[in-house]
């Protein structure tokens, strides 16, 4: 494949990337029904330990104790380890079959995990972090 062709469908795959994801709003509904969505194209959302939806910029997931936690990044990512703690970053995360969050070096980039349990994203991978995360808000929900 020559270089130039390699690169237009790199500049368009991302391209269709952020115009899907731009258009999404994540949604949940708390413990009595009523629904909350992100403000955030590409934001997450999550419910916490007592029923309360949390929303963030990019993905949210929750820990083992309950607490929501998205990641900084408009449509980064965010999963959670095999001891509990949510990791984010600035693509989509996956959790390998070890139990380490490994996410798109790419914001916006994919994540999914192969038939031997190995995580690939675009644009390469790197380790989820809990420097990426910040805690879910209310104030970031419509």
């Amino acid at each position: 494949m020559s270089k130039q062709l390699n690169i237009f469908l790199q500049i368009f795959l991302l391209a269709s990337i952020l115009f899907f994801v731009e258009k999404s709003f994540s949604c949940s509904a708390n413990s009595v029904g009523t629904v909350k969505c992100s403000k955030f194209p590409g934001g997450g959302t999550a419910v916490n330990s007592v029923g309360t939806v949390k929303c963030g910029k990019g993905a949210c997931a929750v820990n083992s104790v309950g607490t929501v936690k998205c990641s900084k990044f408009p449509v980064g990512g965010a999963a959670v380890n095999s001891v509990g703690t949510v990791k984010c970053g600035r693509g989509a995360c996956a959790v390998n079959s070890v139990g380490t969050v490994k996410c798109s070096k790419l914001q916006g980039g994919g994540a999914a995990v192969n038939s031997v349990g190995t995580v690939k994203c675009s644009g390469g991978c790197e380790t989820g972090s809990s420097s990426y995360c910040e805690t879910g808000s209310t104030s970031y929900c419509n």
